[in-house]
């Protein structure tokens, strides 16, 4: 505020600004309407929210931030002052207003970032250098300033000798408000207020690089750092995992739960025996301490005593289901036929399903018994108060030698007083009556110290109990993970004739049991650390007392600094927390049981589904390997021989009959291993291509949801950690359990589950195009062979027919063997990548919704997405798929002609000799002509004397020169020399024929063609160029595609051409 009226006075002065009425009618409309509008308005609509609403507090503080800037820039008010008074006024007059204190603590940190980043941005090294020493002047003085400061303020207020010798180095650093006022500074006074602003944020800046150095160093002389030091919170934490099963570290192994810790407190937190000169006193402290104690084994024998024996029997009934399903387990076992082992694999699975329905009733069991829980610390601070209350309200006592004694630091006026005080012991003694008495005002010190500091400090027993059920949860979540992954275990070794399954059972056995006399152990320590938190919250208060009792009522500590309106404010808010937060705490915990309940029935689908998925990946996988793997393989191998033979037989001194016949010899086998393979994999991929085979699986994951559980009370978010402290209460939302699952599974189970036959199909399709190119090559290349041959007969073959034969067939079908072999490298990973995409799909699809559930953070409107997505899905199906009533028309129209057909009419009238009327034909020019052959002519014939192959022998005639040209430019090394060839002409057989004929004329490698009949984008051109080895040809058919008159229609081209250039050698 005071720097407000100094900038109006400022600038008044200066003549930066006009002011209508006055400064002193600026100040009351602008700065004291601000400060009113922030502490009555902002700050009593924030009280109002927090205790009636208290939802989405961070998002009405981000809007209540905007809100108010808006309206202080339209009536020119100071929005700092308003929202400084609205903070005062909500942290000072408010119950609640911790809760707006944490909040805008959670988004401090982005506002930081941001405020500090653009503070940095005006600290311009060209002024800093300018006033540099002003700065490092402005920084001495001020710590100058801050040190003096301290020194008499510490000396008046008494604190000890650590705060006035090193209380000023915690002060040195200085930042926020000091930022701001400089941007202000800057805005509002020109080149002069620029100046100003650079001068202060240099100063800030050395602060900020000095004062953290400082408070360090500080804390360091002071002895705050050392560990011996007491503190009501210690300083080891709990870290327990958060609610995902099976969390994984970088190394991929599960991490363990880490145990409750052993506490390790003081010894003797009540103190030692008070011994005053008033036996009243001492009489009264040593009655209440005992009636204390007492309170504290009241808690510890029953809430906490209550809670041990509740966490031990659920952790017996864990252990009982457990055990029963191991010695069913053991027992198979001990089998060692091979049928009864694939049995027990059937049992672990099943196992897995029944533990975790039997877990989940106990898990569910254990929810509704902490929602009937009543007790709270209430209880314990009534008693206190009880205690507190019967004390007596006044107690005569003697002063104590202290209270005579002259202290280093007393005033002048205290040092009187203490002088009249012994003159007065002396008189008395002197005159033989007692003492000088003080009266104490023992009740009042008591509710100081116990009634009104205790509620805080019970705050940390009440967050022993939500974490000691939490810690309960987490250690059930790592028991049954250790449960399933002994059975996974067991499963993988399963396969081992060898492997000892009774032994691995036993190890499984001994690694729960161990794990559950931890959890059993921690049972006792949350107990002792409960007792000993009870007992802190209560003997921290107790000691106070007796340590002030030796001087309250004197000059050293009056009567008036102990008064009890100084913490009404702090007990207010406890007792607030002990109540409301405690109770919706509680009910947190329950739903976080059903979470963990709807987790292991979660769990049990998996188990149960993991058959019917693993079923399924081993016949989907056998079929690959017996309709793909092998072919490729057999005619792989065939083919080998097949060039073998080849290479020796075009090596002989044949005749061109005996060649001939040597060249069919030779790929008969090939020929008909590549025919038969080429069907067998064409309708593995139609199958794959059929979305249908999956409905099997999708069936059997479905009827297993039938069972689930229809709804669930769970948290929404991730719940913070509290040991010390009562953590958020997270609200609580009804998941409908069983849809969210069936939609999970329409929605993201079935696609994954299609797109990985899919993208299987695709893998297959190359094969099927390799082996159906090999089954034409072989016959069509060996016709034309022998069909050259022919021409010499019984004759010598002459070199130049050597040569092209060579390069007919054996340098094409040794192309056409080396994709084989890329191909069939390639399929040997294709069994595991089956296994590991279907079971990706199914089971790991479900374990990302368990951790979703897990975490809370399924929302409604997710759940209504996907159902949105899982219609679509269902409506396309439908689309896709002929409609019901005309599918079963076309299958009954089909059944009545096969059944009185025409066909089936004239055979009946043949079998029973019944005649009929010849047809009468009228005479045409077309009855006269040659009539169609009846024999079905080889695919070689068809294609050699097909009317386009004449036509395209006629067009390559006269064409050598050129095709001679682009073959030595395509197989030309220079280096910097574009090895490309375009064909300019219309599109037909011509153009096919050269293209053809250019592939043809030297023995490329590998040769791949990419064919366009629609529209291309700049992906499909980018396709091309990937992958390609050294040395391959590639044909480009349908270039015009890359051209369109649309927006961008030129990119798929320019991106061709660039490709060619980036290519070009290779």
């Amino acid at each position: 505020m005071a720097f407000a009226v100094a900038q109006v006075i400022v600038a008044h002065q200066v003549g930066m600004g006009a002011l209508e009425g006055g400064i002193g009618s600026y100040l009351l409309q602008h700065i004291l309407i601000s400060i009113l509008f922030g502490a009555v308005v902002v700050g009593g609509l924030m009280a109002l929210y927090i205790r009636y609403v208290n939802q989405e507090l961070l998002i009405f503080v981000v809007g209540v931030v905007y809100l108010v800037a808006f309206i202080c820039s339209q009536l020119g008010w100071d929005p700092v002052l308003v929202f400084l008074a609205a903070g005062f006024g909500v942290s000072n007059f408010s119950k609640t207003g911790h809760r707006l204190i944490e909040t805008v603590e959670r988004l401090s940190l982005p506002v930081y970032v941001v405020f500090f980043t653009l503070a940095g941005a005006k600290l311009h090294l060209d002024e800093l250098r300018q006033v540099a020493l002003f700065a490092i002047s402005l920084v001495a003085v001020r710590g100058f300033a801050i040190y003096s400061g301290t020194k008499i303020g510490a000396r008046i207020g008494k604190a000890d000798e650590a705060t006035r010798d090193f209380g000023w180095m915690g002060f040195v650093s200085q930042a926020g408000v000091s930022i701001l006022l400089a941007a202000i500074i800057g805005n509002s006074f020109g080149e002069l207020g620029r100046s100003l602003e650079t001068l202060i944020i240099g100063g800030v800046a050395i602060n900020e690089l000095v004062g953290p150095v400082m408070f360090k160093l500080g804390l360091s002389l002071a002895g705050e750092t050392r560990t011996s030091r007491r503190s009501i919170t210690p300083a080891r934490h709990l870290s327990v995992r958060p609610p995902s099963m099976r969390p994984e570290s970088e190394d991929g192994a599960a991490k363990q739960l880490e145990p409750w810790p052993e506490h390790v407190g003081a010894k003797n937190l009540w103190g030692d025996p008070l011994q005053l000169k008033s036996a009243e006193l001492n009489s009264r402290v040593q009655d209440l301490g005992g009636d204390l104690q007492s309170i504290v084994r009241e808690v510890s024998t029953g809430p906490l005593r209550e809670f041990q024996l509740d966490a031990g029997k659920y952790l017996r009934d864990l252990r009982r289901e457990f055990l029963r399903h191991h010695r069913r387990l053991t027992v198979q076992a001990r089998a060692e036929d091979g049928a009864e082992r694939d049995e027990l694999v059937t049992l672990l699975r099943s196992a897995q399903s029944e533990l975790a329905a039997h877990w989940r009733g106990i898990v569910l069991g254990r929810s509704v018994t902490l929602a009937k829980l009543t007790w709270t610390p209430e209880t314990m601070l009534e008693n206190v108060d009880a205690l507190v209350d019967e004390l007596p309200l006044i107690v005569e006592a003697p002063y104590e030698d202290v209270s005579y004694e002259t202290k280093e630091g007393d005033s002048m006026w205290k040092r009187l007083r203490r002088s009249t005080l012994r003159m007065r012991r002396g008189w008395r003694k002197t005159v033989g009556q007692s003492q000088p008495t003080r009266d104490v005002r023992l009740r009042a010190l008591g509710r100081f110290h116990l009634s009104y500091d205790a509620p805080a400090r019970l705050e940390s027993l009440a967050a022993l109990f939500v974490e000691a059920d939490r810690h309960l949860a987490a250690r059930t979540r790592s028991l049954f993970d250790g449960v399933i992954a002994g059975y996974d275990d067991i499963v993988e070794i399963s396969t081992d004739p060898e492997a000892d399954l009774e032994g691995q059972l036993v190890r499984l056995r001994h690694d729960l049991e161990e794990e559950l006399a931890l959890a059993l152990d921690e049972t006792v320590r949350i107990t002792g650390d409960g007792t000993h938190r009870a007992a802190t919250a209560v003997a921290t208060g107790f000691v106070d007392l007796k340590d002030d009792l030796p001087t309250f009522g004197t000059l050293d500590l009056r009567s008036g600094e102990r008064r009890t309106s100084r913490r009404f404010a702090n007990r207010m808010r406890a007792m607030e927390t002990l109540s409301k937060d405690v109770s919706n705490l509680r009910k947190a915990s329950s739903a976080e049981y059903s979470s963990l309940a709807m987790e292991l029935e979660l769990l049990g689908l998996e188990a149960r589904i993991k058959d019917s998925v693993t079923d399924y990946v081993l016949r989907l996988t056998n079929t690959v390997k017996r309709r793909a793997t092998s072919q490729v393989e057999r005619v792989s191998d065939t083919l080998q021989k097949a060039l073998t033979v080849l290479n020796e037989e075009l090596e002989s001194d044949y005749s061109g009959e005996q060649l001939a016949a040597a060249l069919r010899s030779a790929t008969e086998a090939t020929s008909k291993a590549a025919g038969e393979a080429a069907r067998v994999t064409n309708e593995l991929y139609q199958d794959l291509s059929d979305d249908t085979k999956i409905a099997p699986l999708l069936d059997a994951l479905v009827d297993a949801c039938r069972g689930l559980t229809p709804r669930y009370r769970v948290t929404v978010g991730q719940r913070q950690t509290g040991e010390w402290r009562l953590p958020v209460a997270l609200p609580e939302v009804e998941v409908p359990f069983r849809e969210v699952v069936l939609t999970y599974i329409d929605s993201r189970v079935a696609p994954k589950l299609m797109s990985s036959r899919q993208e299987l199909g695709e893998r297959i399709q190359p094969l099927a195009n390799v082996l159906q190119e090999l089954e034409r090559v072989v016959a069509f290349n060996v016709e034309l062979a022998t069909a050259e041959l022919e021409i010499v007969h019984d004759e010598a073959i002459p070199e130049e027919m050597h040569t092209l034969l060579r390069d007919m067939v054996y340098g094409q079908l040794e192309r056409n063997y080396n994709s084989l072999e890329e191909i069939r490298a390639e399929a040997a990973g294709w069994p595991r990548m089956i296994e590991r995409e279907m079971r990706d799909a199914a089971l790991g699809t479900l374990e990302t919704l368990r951790g979703e559930l897990a975490e809370g953070s399924f929302s409604k409107s997710r759940l209504e997405a996907m159902r949105r997505a899982a219609s679509g899905l269902r409506i396309r199906s439908k689309a896709e798929r002929l409609p019901r009533t005309k599918r079963l028309k076309a299958q009954l129209r089909g059944g009545l002609r096969a059944l009185f057909g025409e066909e089936r009419l004239e055979r009946w009238s043949e079998r029973l000799g019944l005649t009929r009327a010849l047809p009468t034909e009228e005479l045409s020019a077309g009855t006269f002509a040659a009539p169609d052959v009846g024999a079905e002519l080889p695919l070689v014939y068809r294609r050699l004397f097909a009317a386009d192959t004449m036509e395209a022998g006629d067009v390559l005639t006269g064409r050598d020169q050129e095709i001679r040209r682009a073959e030595s430019i395509l197989s030309s090394e220079v280096k910097g020399r574009l090895r490309s060839v375009a064909l300019i002409g219309v599109d037909g057989v011509g153009k096919a024929a050269v293209s053809s004929a250019i592939v043809r004329s030297r023995r490329w490698k590998n040769v791949k063609r990419v064919v366009f009949t629609a529209p291309v984008t700049v992906a499909d051109v980018d396709a091309i160029f990937q992958d390609s080895p050294e040395g391959q040809l590639v044909v480009v058919d349908g270039l015009h595609w890359m051209l369109s008159m649309a927006p961008g229609g030129f990119d798929p081209l320019r991106r061709f051409v660039k490709g060619i250039i980036e290519e070009g050698g290779r």
